[in-house]
């Protein structure tokens, strides 16, 4: 195969802005269709990006034989079902964040795509821009001495109310949409999983929570906090605490394109900024998947990881309903290359 061929299922924001403009300045990528419900988006989107295809329904984008991969970006609540359809049309599946709203739901898109024999990725695109490998080089490197703690932040205002992302029955909620973030970097920073969880919650009209922060205990007296809300001005900030001193990463993970990308180091009472050239992430996420399809390899980014992260998101979610702390496993350390470069 001398080209991945790819289709994309959803036509909102970030297909539009991110996903087609990477696959389409991937070499080895060749988009061939896109799909909506709504015929008419479909139709759109396939004339501003010069795509040859456009379907009225996923399910025809998946009955096209020459699509070997699609891309998925629908509400929350369809992944898990329209991976599982993708995977018994023999397509490789790169699926938008979250992966699914719970385990169970990873659990079965996982077994789907290894009986049907294709490859499957979350689409956390943060996790292979060259600053995130950059920064658990310092790490390993004892740049800041044995880490003691983590906190990670991502909030933006949500003012469009009819927005899927507060809709319950659409796997709404902060958590869900930008805690993932928060929680796949606290864990990849301290290495281990956390032993328990306890969170607290502001619900809106609809239900889902529109707020959240969270605490995490790790084994060895570690910890972590997130924070995740539609009700704050928009920010993104991973802080990470060594003994000898702290790195801390602004616009810690939506940086693309032009963005800057630093690493902001403070040790032995000065500190220093490094500058990680702009990249786009999700063209590299792309090409990185791209490599394990073509090449037969397993994904960067495997689904080990993704799992862990959503029982955490499961856990948090729980503590918050019930105001009670939820113990998860112990101290599970990650495995080897779980940090995507």
């Amino acid at each position: 195969m001398d080209k991945l061929t790819w289709g994309v299922l959803g036509t909102g924001m970030i297909v539009r802005r991110a996903m087609l403009p990477a696959l389409l300045r991937i070499p080895d990528a060749q988009v061939l269709a896109v799909a909506s419900a709504d015929a008419g988006r479909a139709e759109a989107c396939a004339a501003d990006f010069d795509l040859p295809r456009a379907y009225s329904s996923y399910q025809a984008l998946l009955d096209d034989p020459e699509i070997a991969c699609v891309y998925l970006a629908l509400p929350n609540h369809l992944h898990a079902e329209w991976t599982v359809r993708a995977a018994q049309a023999g397509k490789h599946v790169l699926c938008e964040k979250p992966l699914a709203p719970t385990v169970a739901e990873v659990e079965a898109m996982a077994a789907a795509c290894e009986g049907a024999g294709v490859r499957l990725m979350e689409a956390l695109m943060y996790r292979f821009h060259p600053r995130t490998a950059r920064v658990h080089a310092l790490l390993a490197e004892g740049a800041i001495g044995e880490v003691r703690g983590v906190s990670a932040t991502f909030t933006f205002p949500l003012r469009v109310r009819e927005n899927y992302r507060l809709q319950p029955e659409c796997g709404g909620g902060a958590l869900l949409d930008v805690g993932g973030y928060c929680v796949s970097a606290v864990r990849a920073v301290l290495g281990v999983e956390p032993e328990s969880v306890h969170a607290f919650a502001t619900y809106g009209g609809t239900g889902i929570d529109e707020s959240l922060v969270g605490i995490l205990a790790f084994p060895g007296g570690a910890g972590a906090s997130i924070g995740c809300s539609f009700r704050a001005g928009e920010h993104q900030r991973v802080t990470v605490l060594g003994g000898d001193g702290v790195l801390d990463l602004p616009l810690a993970f939506t940086a693309w394109h032009e963005d800057a990308a630093s690493i902001l180091l403070s040790r032995n009472g000065r500190s220093e900024v490094e500058e990680v050239a702009p990249a786009d992430p999700y063209q590299l996420m792309a090409e990185r998947f791209a490599e394990a399809v073509l090449h037969g390899e397993p994904v960067h980014y495997p689904i080990e990881e993704t799992r862990a992260t959503i029982r955490v998101l499961e856990a948090l979610a729980r503590s918050a309903r019930t105001g009670e702390s939820q113990a998860l496993a112990v101290g599970r350390t990650l495995a080897a290359g779980h940090m995507a470069s």
